[in-house]
């Protein structure tokens, strides 16, 4: 064999090597804290929103043998908070069905998170317990947890875990339908619900493009609270309000609900989008922020701190 045959043998045989290595590497499964069918161990959490706030409490204690969803969030991303507020408001209506759910924030700030925590709360879901773990950035050391993923989802009921998702990327898209799946079943009533339902917005690809990762992720939620079809006139005018309140202090944000608010309006899809009274709030919106003359007006507003 000639010299650069041979070489042309060996590269390509490297090259299948490397590329068959990163084939097992990407298969190799993610692990994060307790599997199905083991033991979920106590659980301290430091309470930040919900019925234990201010408290220390045992949540495993509290679940007892209900129904329990747990959120370890080990990086507050975008996506990882866009999962879990989807999450968590599915989880508040199963509430009554005994679900006991907490988000439990790993931090290695926990004076920082808490108020970040406090400064957002009205975007938490009631009913659902929302926390620090003591154990800091390594979260409680029975539960063996995988810092290298952004979010650990756990189910459970008596006790035990009938569900784990150790996500390192986590999507409302991919991986909310497993997730919800995952609580009806614990549960053991109950129908699947699709995400259309859960977002409240059931937006358009043009819409959805508005909403990228750049984008603040509260406004999702405010706009949620605005359009939901069943809301009175002092619904929407409640909602209403904590959106002018919010795009008061966050120029930002107000760009992009005068985005939202304009692609929306100079679509076919405007009586889609809540009642009669919120559409109206949508116009009023496209006009006041949705030019780019007002857009250049407004200063730049650093983006949230999206890691801990």
């Amino acid at each position: 064999m000639h010299h650069s045959a041979f070489a042309r043998s060996i590269t390509l045989s490297c090259i299948g090597l490397f590329l068959l290595a990163g084939v097992c590497q990407s298969e190799d499964p993610v692990f994060s804290g307790p599997q199905p069918g083991e033991p979920l161990p106590s659980l301290t959490v430091k309470g930040v929103l919900g019925k234990n706030a201010g408290k220390t409490f045992d949540a495993m204690e509290l679940a007892g043998d209900k129904p329990v969803l747990i959120f370890f969030v080990h990086e507050r991303t975008r996506p990882a908070f866009g999962l879990m507020r989807a999450i968590m408001d599915y989880a508040k209506s199963r509430s009554e069905d005994g679900l006991v759910s907490a988000a439990v924030f790993l931090t290695s700030d926990p004076t920082e998170t808490e108020k970040w925590m406090t400064g957002i709360q009205r975007y938490f879901p009631e009913s659902v317990e929302f926390g620090l773990s003591p154990d800091g950035i390594e979260g409680p050391g029975a539960y063996g947890l995988n810092r290298n993923v952004s979010l650990t989802v756990l189910t459970g009921r008596n006790a035990k875990v009938t569900s784990n998702f150790a996500l390192i990327q986590p999507s409302v898209q991919a991986d909310g339908p497993k997730i919800l799946k995952a609580i009806v079943d614990t549960i053991g009533s109950g129908e699947v619900p699709d995400l259309a339902s859960l977002d409240g917005t059931r937006m358009d690809s043009r819409s959805q493009r508005t909403m990228s990762n750049n984008d603040d992720p509260n406004m999702r939620p405010l706009l949620r609270d605005l359009i939901q079809r069943d809301a009175s006139q002092a619904d929407v005018d409640a909602a209403a309000k904590k959106i002018e309140d919010y795009v008061k202090e966050h120029p930002d944000a107000r760009k992009q609900l005068g985005r939202i608010s304009t692609t929306i309006v100079n679509s076919d899809r405007l009586p889609n989008y809540g009642t009669e009274a919120a559409q109206k709030w949508l116009k009023t919106w496209a006009e006041k922020f949705g030019s780019s003359e007002t857009e250049q007006k407004q200063p730049s507003d650093s983006p949230e701190k999206s890691r801990q």
